[in-house]
């Protein structure tokens, strides 16, 4: 299935077309939850606060045929901006709470990740209670600009692509 999100849009909705996207990056995670699901991302500003629905969280594994997909609208551009959270040492793309296991089979496409105190991609860190160190992951045309330590980060992990991305100004 395909998902929508924006930073207009409404968790009430059903994200299911364009016309109808959800707002928060949460909501679209936990929609897709089957091999092959897509999340279109609107460009704009995702931006952090207390509740860390903006945060990209893998939650659901894809398959070496059918990934799960987090991706910018054509011809826009996404950032999660993570400035509000910075202190709390989150990452933007990381699988954590309220993930329970590592996922696999996941590919990230034209988003920025910045602002955020530790990644603004990473995979998790194998000492978490639950090890949520995930494998098999891609991150093509991505963005980590500001963050507080790395801007890809990945312990634990194998399989990992990154093609045609850029960090800069991290840690």
């Amino acid at each position: 299935a395909d998902y929508f999100v924006a930073p207009n849009g409404n968790d009430q909705a059903s994200g299911t077309s364009e016309s109808r996207p959800f707002q928060t990056v949460r909501r679209a995670v936990t929609a897709a939850s089957q091999p092959g699901d897509t999340v279109w991302f609107r460009g704009g500003v995702y931006a952090a606060d207390s509740t860390w629905n903006n945060q990209l969280t893998f939650l659901y594994s894809g398959t070496p045929e059918a990934p799960i997909t987090f991706r910018n609208y054509p011809g826009e551009l996404p950032i999660l901006d993570g400035a509000a959270l910075y202190a709390d040492g989150a990452s933007g793309v990381e699988p954590v709470d309220p993930a329970t296991q590592p996922v696999e089979h996941i590919r990230v496409i034209g988003i920025v990740s910045r602002n955020w105190g530790t990644s603004g991609f990473s995979n998790g860190w194998p000492e978490n209670v639950p090890n949520l160190a995930s494998s098999n992951l891609q991150f093509i045309n991505c963005i980590a600009d500001g963050n507080g330590v790395n801007g890809f980060s990945f312990a634990g992990a194998s399989n990992v692509r990154i093609q045609n991305s850029i960090a800069a100004h991290n840690g």
